[in-house]
């Protein structure tokens, strides 16, 4: 009977290939022990040359020399893993065993570049990354953002894109900066990347009623939250009445206009007004109501009477104002004697005495007065 022995000595290393999975930018380390199959001796050590073929896609190809263990740390530049494959030799002092290899999965991890964003107060926000290493199935974690100030709504939050909702409560810029930490399915840890978002404020101005004077110019001081830079666009106002000069205007930098008011009793135009502010954010109109009271147009007059006769006039003009009445102090006179003053008479009237033998004059200055003071 013949019996063939296979030796590999006592000093020489026997080794398998061996697997080893790592994160981009981790690094790992191989070190074989001395169990089956394998057979690796006291004193140990490991030489190998740097893999090529890879390009730019893998960094931190190394060789070494006479290591006390396989290791490295290699940089995966693209989205997909990568398999780099090392020849190792195992020698114990003067015996050298056979080469086995190292195959080393690189799993990428993700390098997201900074966002910037430009949104408006009260409008919702998506964003999904597209500058950087960005992987397939890759998700996101966000903590409640730092803001600047006046912003409410920025909570924390985890999903495939970045969301959110902010309210920008004052009438300047205002940012909300979010740390995002980018999640694969590898299990590898990535950098975080910020979110900047600039939200503009919308305005937020409460209606307004005025009373004017026809053909008087109004300029409201309006109230609410009124950014920098608004400006005001309206349409020809609703009319109740009879008024001429309710026009449109566009990108006003203030609401005015004129009335005038042709009939003898108030008018009301009511107009809505769109705010326009930095950003093109859309914010709610307002409406303005301008009761336009009518002013007296009263020609001038004479009158005859007798002396010491009672005479009565009662105006006539385009418009007499409904509940319109009439001040005078007294007239000048021309050889009659002194008429008195009135106020707030429902008609101009008065009694004259003529002392001569001529006919004398009197001239009256009469001022009108209009309900509302007009």
């Amino acid at each position: 009977m013949f019996l063939s022995v296979q030796s590999f000595g006592q000093c020489t290393p026997v080794i398998a290939a061996k697997v080893v999975t790592t994160c981009s930018g981790v690094s790992f380390s191989v070190s074989p022990t001395d169990v089956l199959p394998d057979f690796v001796p006291a004193g140990t050590v490991y030489t190998w040359t740097a893999p090529t073929g890879y390009g730019a896609s893998i960094t931190g190809l190394a060789d070494g020399t006479n290591a006390e263990s396989f290791s490295g740390t290699l940089t995966n530049t693209t989205a997909l893993p990568i398999d780099v494959v090392y020849i190792v030799t195992p020698s114990s002092f003067t015996c050298t065993g056979d080469p086995f290899t190292v195959t080393v999965t690189v799993n990428p991890t993700a390098s997201v570049d900074s966002i910037n964003l430009t949104t408006c107060s009260g409008v919702s926000f998506a964003v999904t990354p597209t500058a950087g290493v960005i992987h397939s199935g890759i998700s996101f974690t966000w903590s409640s953002p730092d803001i600047t100030a006046s912003i409410t709504g920025g909570e924390s939050g985890v999903g495939t894109n970045i969301t959110g909702l902010l309210t920008n409560t004052s009438a300047f810029v205002q940012t909300a900066t979010y740390t995002v930490t980018p999640n694969l399915t590898n299990g590898c840890t990535s950098a975080p990347f910020t979110l900047a978002v600039a939200v503009f404020p919308v305005a937020s101005i409460n209606d307004v009623s005025l009373t004017v004077c026809s053909g008087a110019n109004f300029n409201p001081t309006l109230i609410g939250t009124i950014p920098s830079g608004i400006t005001y666009s309206w349409s020809s106002p609703t009319i109740n009445g009879t008024l001429n000069g309710g026009v449109s205007e566009y990108n006003a930098s203030a609401f005015s206009g004129t009335l005038t008011n042709t009939s003898g009793s108030v008018a009301t135009a009511t107009y809505f007004v769109t705010p326009n502010v930095a950003g093109g954010c859309t914010s709610a109109g307002f409406t303005v109501t301008v009761s336009v009271f009518p002013v007296a147009n009263i020609s001038s007059t004479s009158l005859t009477t007798c002396s010491g006769v009672l005479f009565q006039y009662t105006p006539t003009g385009n418009p007499v104002p409904d509940g319109t009445t009439y001040t005078w102090s007294a007239p000048s006179t021309d050889g009659t004697s002194a008429g008195e003053g009135v106020s707030n008479a429902s008609n101009f009237s008065g009694t004259l005495t003529n002392t001569t033998t001529t006919v004398g004059t009197a001239t009256y200055f009469v001022t009108p007065n209009v309900p509302g003071g007009w």
